[in-house]
């Protein structure tokens, strides 16, 4: 039922308005189906909270006991932005730490992501900043590609200063792309863009508002979860 590479998709609300309207069924009615409220099917078909793996599952089953074929995803929407060719990202992995398990797939996420989205790219440095805990994940992000940094302290600092010199070196053919959750760094993607380099941030949908603003809302890519 999930799409395989599910980071590139999003969930898609009007799936489940489309499962209703197909089987004439008023919200009551879908609901009492489902053993749901009528309000929760009301905030689903609206977008505003996304139903659980069971409800989903559910939903799914009285959809196709109808012989109803339903969308719950959709792939997305990658804008294409042309006319730079030097791409820098930074990942702040103490403060946006994976497992070794799961880094894979959020290397594949990223690069596919950021491939799509800036296709004149042509040259491009991955830097991950990292202390020595984190070893583990680190040496397999190296194996990667990911040039590793690793500090037993002042890591925030060692990512500002570095990624500070990457970016300046030809700020207005540059993109950053910043992978964190610390508002700390908006002072940096403002500075920056003040120079002239195109900013990004990957940061979940928890992170800091003022570090969500700094790039706004089309330079913030969702942290898939």
């Amino acid at each position: 039922m999930a799409p395989l590479k599910s980071s590139l998709y999003v969930f898609n609300p009007e799936g489940i308005l489309g499962v209703r309207n197909q089987l004439r069924l008023t919200q009551q009615q879908f609901a009492d189906k489902l053993g749901v409220t009528k309000a929760a099917i009301s905030r689903w078909e609206k977008g505003t909270v996304k139903p659980d793996a069971d409800s989903l599952a559910g939903i799914y089953s009285i959809a196709v006991e109808n012989r109803v074929q339903p969308e719950f995803f959709v792939k997305t929407q990658v804008k294409v932005e042309q006319g730079r060719s030097r791409l820098i990202v930074a990942w702040d992995f103490q403060n946006l730490a994976v497992s070794p398990q799961e880094f894979g797939k959020r290397d594949s996420f990223i690069r596919t992501y950021l491939n799509q989205r800036f296709p004149t790219i042509t040259y491009s440095l991955f830097k991950v900043f990292a202390s020595p805990i984190h070893a583990t994940t680190t040496t397999e992000m190296a194996k990667l590609g990911w040039r590793l940094q690793e500090f037993d302290h002042d890591v925030d600092e060692e990512l500002d200063s570095q990624v500070w010199s990457d970016c300046n070196q030809n700020a207005e053919n540059t993109i950053f792309v910043l992978i964190t959750q610390d508002g700390d760094f908006a002072e940096l993607i403002n500075d920056l863009r003040q120079k002239g380099v195109r900013t990004y941030l990957i940061a979940p949908e928890c992170s800091s508002q003022g570090l969500k603003d700094a790039v706004g809302k089309k330079g913030w890519i969702v942290w898939p979860r």
